[in-house]
């Protein structure tokens, strides 16, 4: 649905939620309720020909920048393919990125830069109970900046709601477990002798997440390694806040913290300074910190409501 539409449509289930309590003002003998007879056959869900699929092609960004000495295009495409009833929700997605940059330099060759990660998300998740859900998820990756010439994943999973699902649009606290197996084929030797693995690892994460009136909280922490090593760990942390402190005042924090120690896939050797500057080697790192913090006040006029689009 577009934009308009949507604003109809809620527009007309607001007008009709209001209908029983206009009904009781002085107002109410001069209200009408009219009703639209629909000519075509009412659908029902038996008759529907997609069996609750929904498709989507994308072109997200096609984007060309040219000066005297720079050259850059970037570009993102791909397609969706979901189907989500209360039994199962199912997912497969096959995306593309390509990235070129092309540095005109004195007396030097010019610098051209050319990457991808491109890559298939897919999962299966099936309704349990009101509390368990179990799942399937299969991706596959290409991306020569983190030095992948290919890596498949398969990871079953298992999912336990401390609250009924139902309940997952004010609260939800929940644990999940997977366990997976990866197969990675390497562009360059990594800085642990390897071209190609297997590998096998689980993940454990606990998240909890609140909708209330005074605003949101979503907070988790994940933690996973690699069976063959436990030293190839990796805890992830995240946490977002908002709070409506007062009428019209409002304050977001964000806090992300990952100990990092996973990196299986860093090439042997130093990284090119055209690389680390272009952000296009993975580096090592021990850690991940983000931080976002915002303040908002908004104060003036209840009835400050009109549209004017005038220039």
């Amino acid at each position: 649905m577009t934009d308009d539409e949507i604003r109809e449509s809620l527009n007309e289930a607001i007008r009709k939620g209001l209908v029983p309590y206009m009904l009781r003002t002085p107002y109410a003998s001069q209200f009408s309720v009219d009703y639209d007879e629909v000519e075509e056959e009412i659908i029902r869900e038996e008759d529907d020909p997609w069996n609750y699929w929904v498709f989507e092609v994308y072109a997200g960004r096609f984007q060309f920048r040219d000066e005297s000495k720079r050259t850059d295009f970037d570009s993102r495409w791909g397609f969706f393919a979901d189907r989500v009833t209360e039994e199962w929700n199912l997912r497969f997605r096959p995306y593309f990125n390509y990235h070129y940059t092309r540095i005109e330099r004195e007396d030097e060759d010019d610098f051209i830069n050319r990457h991808h990660r491109h890559g298939i998300n897919s999962y299966a998740i099936k309704s349990l109970t009101e509390h368990w859900s179990a799942a399937l998820f299969a991706d596959y990756i290409t991306r020569d900046d983190r030095n992948l010439e290919h890596r498949f994943r398969i990871t079953p999973g298992i999912e336990y709601s401390l609250f009924p699902y139902q309940e997952a649009t004010r609260r939800a606290v929940k644990v999940n477990y997977r366990f997976g197996y990866t197969h990675a084929n390497y562009y360059e030797r990594t800085i642990f002798d390897k071209t190609t693995e297997n590998l096998f690892l689980h993940e454990l994460q606990l998240r909890a997440e609140y909708q209330q009136p005074w605003g949101s909280i979503n907070a988790g922490i994940t933690g996973s390694h690699y069976f063959h090593d436990f030293d190839l760990r990796k805890i992830q942390t995240f946490g977002q806040l908002s709070v409506r402190l007062a009428k019209g005042l409002s304050l977001s924090l964000q806090l992300d913290y990952d100990l990092v120690q996973d990196q299986v896939s860093l090439p042997i050797g130093d990284a090119a300074l055209e690389d680390v500057l272009l952000d296009q080697r993975e580096l090592a790192t021990d850690y991940s910190f983000r931080g976002l913090i915002a303040l908002s006040y908004t104060f003036g006029s209840d009835f400050a409501n009109i549209v004017n689009t005038r220039f």
